[in-house]
């Protein structure tokens, strides 16, 4: 009925499970054998439950009508976790592990479509929970993935008490990503300190390191000629420059100083863009050059500034 009432309105185009409306049988337009074609009449599916029985046909899946329903009001429309090789479980006891988790699961504030849209029921809270649950469960799959836990055990994989499992590995996680951070940014100050090294002595509108150098453009002409080859806006920016409103520059490869690489912008103390070509971002070793460029010409500048200040003192 849900289908067939999304025939006549005629809004079927942009549903999950998609209609063939030149097939001659309701097999064919269904995309499904009679098996499936009598699970989904069982319980009157909906767009996304074709869906999931569309892809469980072509892996082999057989589900009935209890299993659809139950794998739906958990998992949604989320058919890579239907086709999925790497589960540990069935969908029977994954469905079962979350129905039973989101218990006790809180069900999200008031959103603004229901208090907005009153035409629109909320969602029964029993489903609403085993959403969220399921929801919570996928991204703690991911934080475990990422940060090497052993997924097959199975005491990390479906734990007894999940939410107080997930709100302390989030914990964990935001401690894991804050420590790459750090190493990151480490990492990019030691290359950062090595580049300026080796540019030292050089004033930073001459820098040259690490293969790569700076070059002032002659004319207007030239950074209308570097967004042309380079496929990029810069050429836009010769009246700003001209005005002194900016500073368009160009980060060339050492052993090719005439051929566009990448086009660096620099105001107000600080690289507002890098940009190859079709707007490119900038690979690590043009980035640790630009960052040490940055930090030189920050330095001239506070030097120039120190030093107008004691000669006016």
């Amino acid at each position: 009925n849900k289908i067939a009432g999304g025939v006549m309105a005629d809004n079927f185009s942009g549903n999950t499970g998609k209609l063939n409306c030149s097939g001659k049988t309701i097999y064919q337009i269904l995309g499904l054998d009679k098996v499936n074609t009598r699970v989904l009449q069982q319980i009157d599916g909906s767009y996304d439950e074709l869906r999931l029985l569309q892809v469980a046909q072509q892996i082999g899946l057989q589900l009935k009508p209890e299993q659809l329903r139950g794998y739906y009001e958990a998992f949604g429309c989320n058919t890579d976790l239907l086709k999925q090789s790497g589960r540990k479980v069935s969908l029977h006891k994954l469905v079962k592990y979350i129905t039973k988790e989101s218990e006790n699961y809180p069900i999200a504030g008031k959103c603004w479509r229901y208090s907005y849209m009153q035409y629109k029921e909320r969602e029964d809270p029993r489903i609403e929970r085993k959403r969220n649950t399921a929801k919570d469960w996928l991204e703690y799959l991911r934080w475990c993935e990422e940060m090497k836990y052993d997924l097959d055990n199975m005491f990390i994989y479906m734990p007894t008490n999940f939410k107080k499992v997930h709100d302390r590995t989030a914990k964990e996680y935001q401690d894991y990503k804050d420590a790459q951070m750090r190493k990151r940014q480490e990492q990019m100050e030691k290359k950062i300190k090595k580049t300026l090294a080796d540019a030292a002595g050089l004033p930073a509108m001459m820098m040259k390191a690490k293969g790569l150098i700076i070059i002032i453009p002659k004319s207007g002409n030239e950074i209308k000629e570097e967004g042309r080859i380079l496929h990029h806006c810069v050429g836009t920016y010769v009246e700003r420059v001209a005005r002194g409103e900016t500073l368009i520059l160009f980060v060339r490869k050492e052993t090719e100083p005439d051929v566009p690489y990448f086009t660096l912008e620099y105001r107000e103390g600080k690289v507002i863009q890098c940009r190859g070509r079709n707007n490119c971002g900038m690979p690590q070793d043009v980035k640790t050059f630009v960052k040490a460029f940055e930090r030189k010409m920050q330095g001239e500048e506070k030097e120039k500034k120190s030093g107008k200040e004691r000669k006016v003192g």
